[in-house]
């Protein structure tokens, strides 16, 4: 058989790139400056290149085949995300953002299909992704039943930089219309977070990507937010307008950056036992928590202490100090080996500084009971 035909084509796995952006006359190109390899590209062997003949240095005279397909939905309008100058008392930034039109969204935009907010600044470089008919969930008989995800994104220049990022973030709804006797009480907050709604995550060029699958259900939106009784008495309490014509929904992402994967710390003293807090249930599922681990067993506090089968075991969050179970601990975010690192920062901190630390201020006036060794 003699040769000089062309070169049988190489099977390959396609390189697939999605994007999701709202294109408006302000931004109206989007896409990827980094698309694929172009070495790779142009490698014979790789199979991407066709119509170049038998010989494989004639490569680059052949053809790709590319191929795009658009979902695009109109009539969307959003905000830009709007982060907050003034930090919350636990030093968390809260970062706003409002889409209009909530009903159309969940009508029109099928699930698995995204909206994407601008890119926006918290000690980060981010935007959120909305899929109004959830990711991956599944799907109800009664749409008030699906579920909306809600993600917080790297953005394509963090992943490019390589830059690795430790977070502690919740994800919320602001409150709209909050019923009187609400706002009125002490510990009133302006944003409803959905129990579980709180997430540790590392950033990296890799994962890139964290958030709520079952975020809230559409019926939230609908029919407000339920209560510890199963009872909605506010229907009106996170759309602005009316639902069905045109209501707005703000979403909030409550954010604290802990550390870079190689850098320092941000602790949360008030979470140590010894400033009086008892970790008692899991911060993420409110599971209660075996307290085996305690002085004496925990036999000082209401119950004796008593151990009970079938509760889960205590991992306490080197990031931010609170308790989860050990069910849902990410081993890349939650350490229990380390515990505490005060230590490292509190030293470096009296090194590199001459005024006085705030922390050691703060240790001085404290009791001699209630120190903390923070050396060891």
């Amino acid at each position: 058989g003699g040769g000089g035909g062309e070169a049988k084509p190489i099977a390959v796995e396609p390189i697939v790139r999605e994007l999701s952006q709202l294109f408006t006359n302000k931004d109206s190109s989007w896409g990827f400056e980094k698309m694929f390899d172009i070495g790779k590209l142009y490698n014979a062997r790789e199979g991407y290149m066709t119509g170049f003949g038998p010989l494989p240095e004639n490569v680059q005279q052949g053809e790709i085949m590319m191929e795009v397909e658009i979902f695009a939905a109109s009539g969307i309008r959003t905000e830009d995300p709007d982060p907050e100058d003034e930090l919350t008392d636990t030093g968390r930034q809260r970062t706003y953002w409002t889409v209009h039109n909530i009903k159309r969204l969940i009508d029109k935009i099928g699930p698995n299909k995204r909206i994407s907010s601008a890119e926006f600044n918290s000690d980060g470089d981010w935007y959120l992704d909305l899929f109004p008919n959830g990711y991956k969930t599944e799907q109800a008989e009664d749409e008030e039943d699906n579920w909306l995800s809600l993600y917080i994104h790297s953005t394509r220049r963090q992943v490019e930089l390589g830059d690795v990022v430790k977070t502690w973030f919740k994800l919320g709804v602001r409150k709209a219309n909050p019923a009187e006797s609400d706002a009125r009480q002490e510990n009133y907050d302006s944003v409803w977070f959905p129990k579980g709604s709180s997430c540790v995550s590392v950033f990296n060029p890799e994962a890139k990507c964290f958030g709520k699958q079952h975020f809230i259900q559409i019926k939230d939106i609908v029919q407000g937010p339920a209560r510890k009784n199963g009872e909605r008495p506010n229907p009106k309490e996170l759309v602005v307008g009316n639902f069905e014509t045109g209501g707005s929904v703000t979403f909030c992402l409550d954010l604290l950056v802990t550390d870079d994967i190689n850098g320092e710390v941000q602790h949360m003293l008030h979470e140590i036992e010894t400033f009086g807090r008892k970790h008692l249930k899991c911060t993420e599922t409110d599971a209660d928590l075996n307290i085996s681990w305690l002085p004496d067993g925990g036999k000082w506090l209401p119950g004796g202490g008593t151990w009970i089968p079938g509760v889960s075991g205590l991992v306490i969050c080197y990031h931010c100090g609170k308790p989860f179970s050990k069910e849902v601990t990410n081993y890349q975010a939650r350490m229990e080996e380390y515990g505490y690192e005060i230590g490292r920062d509190y030293i470096t901190d009296i090194l590199m500084r001459e005024e006085e630390h705030q922390l050691d201020a703060v240790l001085k006036v404290m009791a001699r009971g209630d120190s903390v060794d923070i050396t060891r």
